[in-house]
């Protein structure tokens, strides 16, 4: 299974105790519910492909750019040495269904024909992938953790046609934004958040959100923190009626160019 406009790959082929090596061909590409054949996904498109690994180690847009190159590649491939399957970014151009392919298949033994060799599932992409959710409450002194909830109540919206921005909003339970620009959010210590995987550029705070800009290549973010992919914020007790801090943490990456706000709401305070 392969979402729209991300690379995907396969498993090499099973062999099921054939001799190695063994040389794939892709022959064609239908599409499995019409058997018409699909040439669309193995027509080339220009795309954002990778010379090698992004690491932490590339956190400026001049080293990441080095790693990056762009070729015409094709939406679906086979690999000709052990026959891992490719399903490129490209994607997004092609539509989502269900594709079935025949290949050629020979090793030291002989060739073979395969029909209807295997599925491959192209699904609309989301915008956003939204993993663990929880949240904490903390005195503000000693940092001693008085209660735990999960899952945080958080809402994801994308304008495609928005400047690529990603912008984080914490709300209380009536909907007002909290101010990181007056110091009532900001990440908690010793722990992941997004400025450490989104070096690319600065954070911007203001009275109601943090922002950042980044560049469009996906997922992002590229590389995790401290804690994989986990964003760990607080919101300072002395800014909520109930004098607590409170800890949301929360796990998200982005699939697709524009602007996204992710808005956390709180529902067991206000704003003072």
């Amino acid at each position: 299974m392969a979402g729209q406009g991300v690379n995907s790959f396969s498993p090499p082929i099973q062999l099921d105790g054939s001799t190695q090596p063994v040389k794939v061909k892709l022959l064609a590409v239908r599409n499995k519910a019409t058997g018409a054949p699909a040439d669309e996904l193995l027509q080339e498109f220009e795309m954002q492909t990778y010379k090698a690994n992004v690491t932490p180690a590339d956190s400026t847009l001049d080293l990441l750019y080095k790693k990056l190159t762009v070729e015409k590649r094709p939406v679906l491939s086979v690999n000709e040495i052990g026959g891992r399957i490719e399903v490129t970014s490209a994607s997004s151009r092609v539509s989502p269904g269900t594709y079935t392919i025949d290949v050629e298949v020979s090793n030291i033994a002989g060739t073979r024909v395969v029909k209807d060799a295997c599925d491959i599932v192209i699904r609309e992409s989301a915008p956003y992938t939204l993993g663990y959710t929880a949240w904490s409450t903390s005195t503000m002194t000693g940092e001693v953790f008085t209660g735990i909830s999960e899952p945080l109540n958080i809402k994801v919206e994308t304008d495609v046609t928005g400047p690529n921005k990603i912008i984080f909003k914490f709300v209380d339970k009536n909907g007002t934004p909290f101010n990181p620009e007056a110091g009532e959010v900001y990440p908690r210590a010793f722990r992941g958040h997004f400025g450490l995987m989104n070096t690319f550029y600065k954070v911007v705070k203001t009275p109601t959100s943090l922002e950042w800009e980044y560049p469009p290549v996906f997922p992002f973010p590229l590389v995790s923190s401290t804690n994989g992919f986990l964003n760990y914020y607080r919101i300072d007790g002395a800014a909520t009626d109930i004098g607590v801090n409170i800890n949301p943490v929360f796990e998200i990456r982005f699939n697709q160019a524009g602007t996204h706000t992710v808005t956390v709401k709180l529902t067991n305070a206000v704003r003072k």
